[in-house]
């Protein structure tokens, strides 16, 4: 992955597993959004500008329920407050990048490409390649979220009710976290968070799992571990 091109390609070929989930989750959201009644061209652009499956059913069921708009973008914002965290933590590894350049890759960050591109930092690459690789995950991963969520829109209808898709996602985020447990960084941010969410599972705003994986992370590095994802 020494050029950006072996690098983009090979970051196409490692996100390739997640794309089921991706297409399935998409499929939900478009048929979400023509169940609310958007027309296909709301869809479409809110597909593109809110690149992230959970912020956009709640956003989506917010809408349902004709709340008021600065309390469905407060509510998105939260629930992608860990987008932030990832930018952050890929920001010093792109120090050869211009800001135009950060800013374009930043619309792309979300779970799998930050944890596919985190977990090429082990071997030493030059800030361009790990740019290329990171997008050459995010770029496939964004294209089939819009395709999906088009082809939800247009022929959702038509699938079974009682046909529940919306469990494909968080099985590709246990794909990308189990191997993980294995280092321990991983594993203590993941105890951590795990043993505090349901005490904090009743902070206002939905706040619980975002202080539970903070406070994960925080212990974490205070002891010394590399809480990569």
């Amino acid at each position: 992955m020494s050029t950006p091109r072996t690098a983009f390609r090979a970051g196409a070929r490692a996100i390739l597993p997640f794309l089921v989930g991706v297409v399935v989750f998409g499929s939900v959201a478009g048929s979400s959004a023509r169940d609310l009644g958007l027309s296909a061209l709301q869809s479409a652009t809110l597909a593109g500008l809110l690149f992230a499956g959970a912020a956009e059913l709640v956003t989506l069921d917010l809408l349902a329920r004709g709340a008021p708009l600065l309390v469905v973008v407060a509510t998105a914002l939260i629930v992608n407050a860990r987008l932030a965290l990832y930018a952050a933590a890929l920001s010093p590894h792109m120090t050869g990048l211009s800001g135009g350049q950060r800013l374009g890759l930043a619309a792309f960050v979300t779970d799998q490409p930050f944890v596919l591109t985190w977990r090429g930092f082990a071997t030493p690459l030059p800030s361009a390649a790990r740019a290329a690789y990171f997008l050459g995950a995010a770029l496939p991963m964004w294209i089939t979220w819009q395709a999906a969520h088009l082809a939800g829109f247009a022929y959702g209808a038509r699938l079974p009710a009682q046909l529940s898709l919306d469990f494909a996602l968080p099985l590709t985020f246990v794909a990308v976290l189990v191997p993980r447990l294995r280092e321990r960084g991983p594993r203590t941010a993941a105890l951590v968070a795990a043993g505090l969410y349901p005490v904090c599972a009743g902070l206002p705003l939905q706040l619980g799992l975002c202080a539970a994986a903070g406070a994960g992370v925080l212990v974490s590095a205070l002891r010394g571990g590399e809480p990569r994802a």
